[in-house]
């Protein structure tokens, strides 16, 4: 029983209280308007009286007369927004357009308006409202920053100033084997994230003075001291070519395509590539070649001299060969399991750099002898390369074969083929530092089938 009194005396007195509240309100009405204005209070189209935003008293405007009253005011605002970027004795002015700042006008400008207007607003706080009303409520717009604009800005702007750094150059006269050089140059860089950063905690304090903007100065990757301690020859290889005029061109072709040439870090030479399809167009001409283990004549016949040569030089300088392809037999001029062959486009000759520095290609065919030089990256002190050849296995050719042919006289003999011993071979690359081996890597494991001697036996009677 005691508890319903209770609860019915909390009621009478919210009740009391609510009744009061609604006579304030009805009290403040009538002094600024009457009972008419309990209506417009909640119904007025127009802003209630009372509102100002940002200074600008806008009661009794419509929405569209309060955004054009506004929207002039905020561009006041705007127009006195600027930042001075200062660098190298030059000054540059950015507005409120170049630094993407904007007042919050979209979100302010309904907030003002429907103040009075919600009519889910309890009696208490239609009538709070209406009591700060009647004193005048301002409300504040805030500046957004568009960082995307912003940083499209800095962007801009410092990249009038940007200067890349430019490494030292080495330039190679390959007819004398000696370098020249251009110095390297330091360039100047700016940091974005903190410029943004800077600009940004500027246009939200108002501070709206100048800024000293620092470069950064960009170190070249290659000075003019690494280079020259780095473009020394660091191997050099020599063969012997026979005498064959038209080897000889084509010999002296395939140098001049190499000599000079450069092999930037971390890229791969391709002979096929480089030089392509060997063509009379090109001025290639037949000349002796190996071909399925028989001596014929063929377009670009001996241009394997240069591509062993620049292969066993490659091997000392520490090179890394991505494909290398063996004759039929070994070469003359190269120790066993040392040479290289080129085909178009099955049989290549691939090196790669794999040192920091560029390595660059002098090749000179000079009184028969084909000379390979290459000047980069050298070893770590003391530490040489030598190339072994391990000889396994030797292959005895087995019986003659003769061979029946109707273009020789019956009875004659022709021998087109001459026996030649086969190989099992292995070849490493030894690294030795003063003098001690501290390293041995397999190269290369071949095999070079025996060839017998082949004789063509003649079976044309007529010829006799």
């Amino acid at each position: 029983m005691t508890a319903k009194k209770d609860e019915r005396k909390y009621l009478d007195r919210a009740f009391f209280r609510n009744v009061l509240l609604m006579a304030g309100l009805i009290f403040v009405l009538l002094f600024f308007g009457g009972f008419a204005g309990l209506y417009q209070v909640i119904n007025d189209q127009n802003f209630a009286s009372g509102v100002s935003i940002d200074g600008v008293d806008v009661s009794g405007m419509t929405y569209e007369q309060a955004e054009q009253a506004v929207a002039v005011n905020s561009q006041v605002y705007l127009d006195g927004v600027h930042i001075l970027l200062e660098y190298d004795g030059v000054t540059t002015e950015l507005d409120a357009e170049d630094l993407g700042v904007t007042l919050n006008e979209e979100e302010v400008i309904p907030l003002a308006y429907s103040y009075n207007k919600d009519e889910t607003d309890s009696v208490e706080e239609r009538y709070n409202k209406t009591v700060e009303l009647s004193r005048g409520k301002d409300f504040a717009t805030q500046i957004v920053i568009d960082t995307l604009k912003l940083r499209e800005t800095v962007e801009s702007y410092t990249a009038s100033y940007t200067e890349d750094a430019v490494d030292a150059k080495a330039l190679f006269d390959q007819s004398t084997c000696t370098f020249t050089y251009l110095e390297e140059e330091a360039g100047t860089a700016f940091n974005i994230d903190a410029l943004v950063g800077e600009i940004t905690c500027m246009l939200c304090d108002g501070d709206y003075s100048s800024l000293q903007v620092s470069g950064e100065v960009v170190s070249p990757a290659v000075t003019l001291n690494a280079l020259e301690e780095n473009t020394v020859l660091i191997a050099q290889y020599e063969t012997t070519a026979g005498y064959n005029e038209n080897r000889n061109v084509n010999v002296q072709k395939m140098c001049e395509a190499v000599n000079g040439l450069e092999i930037k870090q971390g890229e791969t030479l391709s002979l096929n590539e480089l030089v392509g399809e060997r063509t009379e167009e090109k001025g290639f001409l037949l000349a002796p070649a190996i071909i399925n283990g028989v001596v014929v004549d063929d377009l670009g016949g001996g241009i394997c001299q240069l591509a062993g040569t620049l292969y066993n030089a490659a091997l000392l300088a520490d090179m890394e060969i991505v494909e290398r392809v063996k004759h039929s037999w070994p070469s003359s001029y190269l120790p066993i399991g040392l040479d290289a062959t080129l085909n178009w486009d099955d049989k290549d000759l691939k090196l790669k750099n794999t040192s920091d520095y560029s390595i660059y290609i002098s090749a000179a065919f000079i009184d028969q002898v084909v000379t390979v030089k290459l000047y980069g990256q050298p070893l770590e002190d003391g530490v040489a390369v030598e190339i072994e050849n391990d000889i396994l296995k030797v292959i005895s050719p087995g019986q003659t074969e003769f061979r029946n042919t109707s273009e020789l006289p019956e009875g004659v003999r022709e021998t087109v083929r001459e026996a030649r011993d086969g190989y099992v071979v292995d070849v490493y690359r030894i690294y030795k530092k003063y003098g001690e081996v501290i390293s041995k890597e397999l190269i290369s494991s071949d095999t070079y089938s025996a060839i017998n001697k082949l004789v063509l036996v003649g079976s044309n009677i007529k010829d006799k």
